[in-house]
């Protein structure tokens, strides 16, 4: 019998995936060139948004997770994601970035959240004092400041977002950052919100914000010039020859993965994964 005493760490399919080995990642020169020179702007001041847009089991998460990567020793890295059930949660991504920037591990008490989250703001900028009630009240921590009493809901909101905000930019005074925001087709609305509010504050900032969606998603950043949209489809027939050829010389200790078809990384792999199923169960192949 099991307890169910929370929520865990939120994790996505690709860090389950990678927590086993992850494929050869294949294909996507242009995409990372295109990521690389964002990230190069950003250093330098010029803030910038990029958007991965594609189907499900294109390539968005692992594109992500590569460019991640090979950006290590760089700028600081802070990424969220939204979940299918999302959208009910509000500033769920925002909370998981919030604990991934101040270090709040699960088994933290309240007096060591509290800790966490004053030490580190103040130490960046005693100016951020004022965020501490949001940032408080966002990651669930008690404060004995009642400003937020009695506060009107929609300026309440707004100035939660606006605490974030201000961190973050305060914190890219000291350091580039990558902000990473996956599967916005699932985001909730205060979150968005968010979204909204940093991209019309990156012109100047050392950020590099950096999401993805499917197709249906809709914002309005198309029209700023700090805005970079990439489209990604399933993988050529050479990528994903090359993609199969790796998954099933490891399979069966040999090169070659016969006729390949054009097609999605993911399907790619299930496709092997129904091979291996397949020399498991046949005497003939062990």
């Amino acid at each position: 019998m099991y307890e169910v005493t929370g929520i865990g760490p939120l994790r996505t399919r690709l860090q389950v995936s990678a927590s086993r080995g992850l494929s050869k990642f294949v294909g996507r020169v242009a995409e990372m060139e295109q990521l690389a020179r964002a990230l190069a702007l950003a250093r330098q001041g010029h803030g910038q948004i990029v958007a991965a847009i594609a189907e499900a089991g294109v390539g968005k998460s692992r594109l992500y997770h590569e460019f991640k990567l090979r950006s290590q020793g760089g700028p600081l890295v802070l990424e969220a994601f939204s979940v299918s059930h999302g959208k009910a949660s509000a500033y769920l991504p925002v909370v998981e970035l919030l604990k991934d920037y101040f270090r709040i591990a699960d088994q933290d008490d309240e007096r060591t959240r509290r800790e966490k989250v004053t030490g580190k703001v103040l130490a960046l900028d005693r100016a951020l004092n004022d965020t501490l009630p949001h940032l408080f009240a966002l990651l669930g921590i008690s404060s004995s400041d009642t400003a937020l009493e009695g506060m009107d809901p929609a300026i309440r909101r707004r100035r939660t977002r606006e605490a974030v905000r201000s961190l973050i930019l305060r914190e890219s005074l000291d350091q580039p950052l990558l902000l990473i925001f996956e599967d916005l087709h699932w985001v909730d609305a205060e979150t968005e919100a968010f979204l909204n509010l940093m991209a019309d504050s990156l012109g100047t900032a050392r950020v590099l914000m950096m999401v993805n969606y499917r197709p249906e998603y809709r914002h309005n950043w198309g029209n700023k010039t700090y805005y970079t949209q990439l489209r990604l489809d399933p993988l050529g027939q050479s990528n994903a020859a090359e993609l199969l050829a790796g998954l099933l010389g490891i399979l069966h200790g040999r090169d070659g993965a016969g006729a390949v078809r054009p097609g999605r990384p993911r399907a790619q792999r299930q496709s092997v994964a129904g091979e291996a199923a397949r020399v498991d169960s046949d005497p003939a192949d062990s």
